[in-house]
């Protein structure tokens, strides 16, 4: 398509912290700017240790909103409206199932004629979090006045269609651009562990915010299971309310010696290209960028077939070892089989390549500047 400098995207985010949601972001955003557009975050608040990996050709607009307890982003309802009243823009791309709401609510309240894309990312009627609860129910009234509905796996357009009495014609499922050229680069930078430095230690990792949806006390379970049967350690990297029963379950099963939670890291994906397996023990997903992530890395994986994205992510199969939620002893027995038989690395990284910020900015563009 033809590209137009002067057309205005902006990208509306809380802030530029560590998840999924705005790292994706931050691949397109980066993307759209090398075709010249004006791109720009909105950010509640200029915080968050992400904003290192934003272009130079993308500003940043910050709103220094005030924070509200238990519904954080609500607190940016007037400083996000007063912006769209004045700064012109074309497209506005809204992202988490609270910030669209409020984002769809501050543009009938501004009267902008700006075009509001909402981007779902998660499993929305699965997720328990009070402010998600809140937003579903408010979804089912302001989304059908969205101009465009995105959800990041067929699985996750699906469920918003059901949970939020829309039109499955009205969501336009696109991957996430999960990849971009700096994997590679970060994947090979020096890893300071002494698990990775000891070619005879086996280690299973995972990555994500320490929350029940992850179901990480569970992982130390199978954990468990599959070290009695061989010498291996578990890494799982992340920060999160559920440190404490993921913390118990480790010392109750006697594995402080084996598992090691060193919180957020800013570059995970050293530890993807050297560890043996990654699992993913999820009760519920959108599109996890994660096992994307570890594909792109040459690392195999094990994962729960939760809603929605695994299936997709690794074709049935074809590319992971997919169990059912709640199944320990199959989740347990698949990292076993994945450590007996791993696949070619060069096989999932061409996998990882259907996942690109060129392609999503493609797919982008002509729903942005659709008539």
């Amino acid at each position: 398509m033809t590209v137009d400098g002067s057309k205005r995207i902006g990208i509306f985010l809380p802030a530029l912290v560590t998840g999924g949601a705005e790292r994706v972001m931050i691949n397109l955003a980066n993307e759209l700017a090398t075709r010249d557009y004006d791109v720009r975050f909105i950010l509640a608040r200029k915080e968050g240790e992400l904003r290192s990996e934003v272009s130079d050709d993308v500003s940043i607009v910050d709103l220094n909103s005030p924070q509200l307890p238990f519904i954080p982003s609500f607190g940016s309802i007037v400083d996000i409206t007063t912006y769209l009243r004045t700064a012109d823009l074309d497209v506005l791309i809204s992202n988490l199932s609270h910030v669209n709401v409020l984002s769809i609510a501050a543009k009938y309240l501004s009267r902008s004629s700006v075009k509001l894309v909402v981007v779902e990312q998660n499993t929305i009627s699965a997720q328990e979090a009070y402010k998600t609860k809140l937003a579903l129910q408010l979804a089912k009234v302001l989304y059908p006045y969205a101009d465009e509905r995105v959800g990041v796996s067929d699985g996750v357009s699906d469920d918003l269609a059901s949970a939020a009495n829309l039109s499955r014609d009205s969501i336009t499922t696109i991957y996430s651009p999960v990849i971009g050229p700096y994997i590679q680069k970060k994947s090979e930078q020096p890893l300071d562990h002494p698990w990775f430095d000891d070619d005879s230690i086996e280690v299973v990792l995972s990555v994500g915010n320490l929350r029940r949806q992850k179901r990480y006390p569970a992982l130390v379970r199978v954990f468990d299971q599959v070290a009695n049967q061989r010498d291996v350690k578990l890494v799982i990297l992340g920060e999160g309310g559920d440190r404490d029963r993921i913390e118990s379950e480790i010392t109750k099963r006697g594995l402080e010696d084996d598992v090691d939670l060193p919180g957020q890291v800013s570059n995970p994906y050293k530890y993807m290209s050297r560890a043996d397996v990654f699992a993913l023990s999820s009760g519920w997903e959108g599109l996890p960028t994660v096992l994307i992530e570890a594909l792109a890395c040459g690392c195999p994986i094990v994962s729960t077939d939760c809603p929605s994205g695994p299936d997709e992510i690794l074709k049935g199969g074809e590319y992971g070892t997919l169990v059912e939620v709640g199944d320990e002893a199959a989740l347990a027995d698949g990292i076993l089989q994945t450590l007996d038989n791993k696949p070619s690395e060069e096989r999932l990284r061409e996998r990882s390549r259907e996942f690109t910020a060129e392609t999503a900015a493609d797919k982008y563009e002509t729903l942005l500047f659709r008539s």
